[in-house]
């Protein structure tokens, strides 16, 4: 029986023939990416592999903005693939190839249980990384999940990850907000930063106006579903 996707794509790591950074952003979008069988096919900080994704260039109005936590994030990235949407925010002066903190909105096309993806998703980040810590909260009457998750690579830097993904159910698809925190360096005192920022991230992602998937030149809106 051949190699998994999502294993391929560890062997692939552990064979150096891609990077951490690459490895990190393929753990975190395999939900809504069938095939990650090479380095061309992975998606990297910046940009998806050619015929994968479709990239929005900006028009000359300002690219829709998230306020998260109280500082300005624009948009630095969106995509459009068979599986749904991705639209990646940044904070100034921040890039893809360098990044700490993140927010995210996704569209999951194929899905519409905010709890069944949100049990896929971390069945998927427990298979690729069993010591990763995950956690998903759903709500009562099952309309909304809370699934947040620390993935980390040990290379010359090593690279720490917090994610916490908020799940509503879309006209499309489930939609996926994210925050995610990325610190470079020793992990000695990473744990504690990540556990005593976790409910305060939760809040705030919570509480966040996000313009809907794919928004080109809209402004932001609430959360682009009324059940979240």
């Amino acid at each position: 029986m051949g190699l998994s996707p999502i294993h391929t794509v560890i062997r692939q790591w552990q064979d150096q023939a891609i990077d951490g950074t690459a490895l990190m952003r393929a753990l975190v979008a395999y939900p809504q990416w069938q095939v990650l069988l090479s380095e061309a096919d992975l998606p990297r900080p910046g940009a998806f592999a050619p015929g994968f994704a479709t990239l929005v260039l900006g028009s000359s109005a300002a690219p829709p903005s998230v306020i998260f936590d109280g500082e300005r994030y624009e948009r630095a990235f969106s995509g459009a693939q068979p599986a749904g949407w991705t639209d990646e925010y940044l904070p100034p002066g921040q890039t893809l190839d360098h990044w700490t903190r993140l927010v995210g909105v996704h569209l999951y096309r194929g899905f519409q249980d905010p709890q069944q993806f949100g049990q896929v998703f971390e069945r998927q980040i427990k298979e690729s990384n069993p010591r990763a810590g995950t956690q998903l909260l759903v709500r009562d009457d099952g309309q909304e999940a809370l699934l947040d998750f620390l993935i980390w690579v040990m290379e010359s830097q090593p690279i720490w990850e917090f994610n916490i993904f908020r799940l509503c159910p879309g006209a499309e698809g489930v939609i996926g907000y994210q925050f995610a925190y990325r610190i470079y360096g020793t992990p000695d005192l990473q744990g504690q930063s990540f556990v005593t920022q976790r409910e305060h991230w939760a809040t705030v992602l919570q509480a966040t106006e996000f313009p809907p998937p794919g928004a080109v030149d809209s402004p932001a809106a609430p959360r682009g579903n009324p059940l979240c």
